[in-house]
């Protein structure tokens, strides 16, 4: 009886050329910049150059780039010690594109800060109260020994 496959071909791991291209994919400009010419009403018209957020580097576009699943992609982060190392620099950098970008207001902040919690780690301080019985004072009893 022949073996059945799972499905889709298997996707092999090139040590010389996934980590470089993963990293490759997310080291890139953050921003692009633009001719702008600006016409009022009255006729005049202004040239300015204006910023705008290159598009983000994903995961998923990755894969798309080099013909993966993503699920291959987890995999190889998994098995490979160079990949893993290569994605957690994709990471550094896909974080810092993300404040950069933020920062320079080409993105809104809200889209910023959510992003950073949702694909980073982010998240909001807690604060903890330490306190006594019943909210009452701290009691510390100090013993010194004889």
């Amino acid at each position: 009886m022949a073996k059945k496959r799972k499905g889709g071909r298997p996707q092999e791991y090139d040590p010389s050329y996934h980590p470089k291209a993963l990293i490759d994919y997310f080291d890139i400009d953050i921003s692009t910049f633009k001719d702008i010419t600006i016409t009022y009403k009255n006729g005049d018209t202004k040239e300015i150059t204006e910023e705008e957020a290159a598009p983000l580097p994903t995961k998923r576009k990755f894969c798309k780039s080099v013909k993966i699943a993503v699920s291959t992609f987890y995999d190889w982060v998994k098995k490979h010690k160079e990949f893993s190392d290569a994605y957690i620099e994709a990471t550094e950098l896909q974080h810092d594109f993300i404040m950069e970008n933020t920062l320079r207001k080409n993105y809104n902040a809200f889209f910023g800060f959510q992003t950073m919690k949702n694909c980073h780690k982010w998240r909001d301080k807690t604060e903890h109260e330490i306190g006594g019985t019943d909210g009452g004072p701290l009691l510390v009893k100090i013993t010194y020994a004889n």
